[in-house]
């Protein structure tokens, strides 16, 4: 019997993925990945779709479909910037946007190359805050919270 996944792998894409890359709602709310019991709204889910998108436009066809592809291409950002008052959720979306693009790129069989790095270079991810406590006690917190909570990071 073939399955989705291997029709999927015979149309192309497959070779550069360890596993196929969920969507950033199933991401946050499958018990499999970030099993978050929190409630994002739709503006939260918006900043962080946006925010996370890294992937060429014929991986996004591949692992999302040709509508839902290329509405995500679009999203493709250079930066980002949000303006949100006290309480919005901006460190939480931030936690999850950047546990998100970790996800992403371990989905990858071999990320460096995939942009065009020598094999095994390193992908810098950087957060900013105002100092070092900022970033401890509010981003780097949440980040490892729900990094550690999460299945789908365990022993990655």
């Amino acid at each position: 019997m073939l399955d989705i996944n291997d029709l999927l792998e015979s149309v192309g894409g497959g070779d550069k993925f360890d596993e196929k890359i969920v969507g950033i709602r199933e991401f946050c709310e499958s018990p499999s990945y970030l099993g978050l019991t929190i409630h994002l709204s739709d503006n939260q889910y918006d900043m962080i779709e946006n925010s996370t998108q890294m992937l060429k436009r014929e991986d996004l066809h591949y692992i999302f479909g040709e509508v839902e592809g290329e509405r995500r291409w679009h999203q493709t950002n250079s930066e980002i910037i949000c303006m949100l008052g006290k309480g919005s959720g901006k460190d939480e979306c931030a936690a999850i946007s950047c546990a998100y693009v970790v996800y992403q790129l371990l989905c990858l069989k071999q990320p460096a190359a995939y942009y065009g790095k020598e094999p095994g270079d390193t992908i810098d991810i950087i957060n900013i805050a105002i100092n070092a406590a900022q970033a401890n006690n509010v981003f780097f917190a949440k980040f490892k919270r729900i990094i550690d909570k999460s299945p789908w990071f365990a022993g990655r």
